[in-house]
C-alpha cells in the first residue's frame, strides 16, 4: 500500500459506527520483516510490498481517531522451523506477524 493513511481513512469512512477494522501485517521491525525485506530483490511478490512497523500503523490509527486498539502477535521463529501452531500473545515486539484491531 503506497498511501496507507488514505486507505485507512476510506476503510474508516465505510465502517458502521462501532465497527472494527482488523489489519494483519508483517512488522518491518521484526525478525520476519527484516528477513522478507532482505529477499525483496529476488522475489516476484516481495519486491512490490511496502512494509510498515507496528508503531507506524498505530500512528495512522491514532491520527484517524480509531479507539479500543488491541494488538496480538504470533510467528515467533522462522516459519520454516515451525512444527506446531504457535499460541498468539498480546502486544508486539516479539512476533513477526501482528494483528491490530481498531474500532470506529
Amino acid at each position: 500500500m503506497k498511501d496507507p493513511l488514505t486507505a485507512l481513512f476510506e476503510a474508516k469512512r465505510i465502517l458502521k459506527p462501532g465497527g472494527s477494522l482488523i489489519l494483519g501485517i508483517i512488522d518491518k521491525e521484526s525478525f520476519l520483516g527484516k528477513l522478507y525485506q532482505s529477499k525483496r530483490e529476488k522475489s516476484k511478490f516481495l519486491k512490490y510490498a511496502n512494509f510498515y512497523s507496528v508503531r507506524e500503523i498505530l500512528d495512522f490509527l491514532e491520527k484517524l481517531r480509531f479507539r479500543d486498539i488491541k494488538i496480538c502477535q504470533t510467528i515467533f521463529k522462522n516459519p520454516q522451523e515451525l512444527t506446531e501452531i504457535e499460541v498468539p500473545k498480546e502486544g508486539y515486539g516479539e512476533g513477526g506477524f501482528v494483528v491490530i484491531r481498531g474500532v470506529k
